[in-house]
């Protein structure tokens, strides 16, 4: 009776930027999240026009012209190869390569010896999926463990070659549909890539979390801004009040170990990344 209770509420409180969260640093179990508007850059409507290259993935792929991200590869290959095969693809050997079965392994696969860090055991035993929605995780290792169920996804591997295609045909499809039509983002629903700010002094990123296919796309087309929304809930990562990053202030991560994630979208392009699993 009461989740039920407390989902109504929080649908609710989203139209102000708060919500209710697990916690375990207070005896009732919960806390109250606000999350922060963007104030440093203009929108209209809430809609940003952003340079395609503060662009990011949740793991540190990027969309800069100097950067590496397994579908902005694929359709680069595509383009210069004319390739329409999943099995002859570079997305395929991405998702034979990358494996992760962690969240450590997720953010630090070639960069091990990260775990001198107080506090980088949750990353252990925290699963592969939960980096969809990492930043805005709340509750204890067991609850999020009892929750999320393993499952397949585009982010990484394994997947099975039925999945695998999916994803190839949707990243030809978007550079395709938009080469052909441009990209229209207020004609559709969904249409807005969108995902959350990370502000570091004067600069930041945009981390992507839906669209990942179209701003693919966009970034092989040599499309210099795009039009961004945030999500519903979580707004913007700043490094100077990171004591308010829900991760954190849920108590599941400490503030040194978040610094040292939200840091490496600053300092990493995921050719590293990519040099490290032999695709480049």
């Amino acid at each position: 009776m009461f989740y039920p209770l407390l989902r109504e509420m929080n649908s609710l409180l989203k139209r102000y930027n708060l919500s209710i969260r697990n916690t375990e640093r207070n005896i009732f179990g919960y806390h109250l999240q606000k999350y922060d508007r963007v104030c440093f850059l203009e929108s209209e409507k809430g809609v940003f026009n952003i340079p395609i290259e503060k662009c990011v993935s949740q793991f540190y792929f990027s969309y800069h012209v100097a950067g590496w991200h397994p579908y902005k590869a694929t359709i680069t290959e595509y383009v210069a190869k004319k390739k329409n095969s999943y099995d002859n693809s570079i997305l395929r050997k991405y998702y034979e390569k990358f494996k992760p079965k962690n969240l450590s392994e997720v953010f630090f696969d070639e960069y091990r010896n990260i775990k001198k860090i107080n506090g980088f055991s949750v990353l252990d035993n925290l699963p592969n999926i939960a980096v969809r929605d990492f930043w805005n995780l709340g509750g204890n290792l067991k609850q999020i463990n009892n929750y999320l169920i393993p499952e397949q996804t585009q982010l990484f591997g394994p997947v099975d070659k039925l999945y695998g295609e999916e994803q190839y045909r949707r990243c030809i499809r978007s550079y395709e549909l938009i080469k052909k039509h441009g990209y229209m983002p207020e004609k559709f629903f969904d249409g807005y890539i969108s995902g959350f700010f990370i502000k570091r002094n004067d600069d930041y990123r945009f981390c992507v979390t839906s669209g990942k296919h179209r701003i693919g796309a966009l970034a092989v087309l040599g499309v210099n801004y795009i039009k961004v929304r945030t999500a519903s809930d979580l707004k913007i990562l700043d490094l100077d009040l990171l004591g308010k990053v829900p991760i954190v202030a849920s108590g599941l991560i400490n503030i040194e170990l978040a610094k040292i994630l939200l840091d490496r979208y600053f300092e990493e392009t995921g050719y590293s990344r990519a040099k490290f699993w032999g695709l480049v």
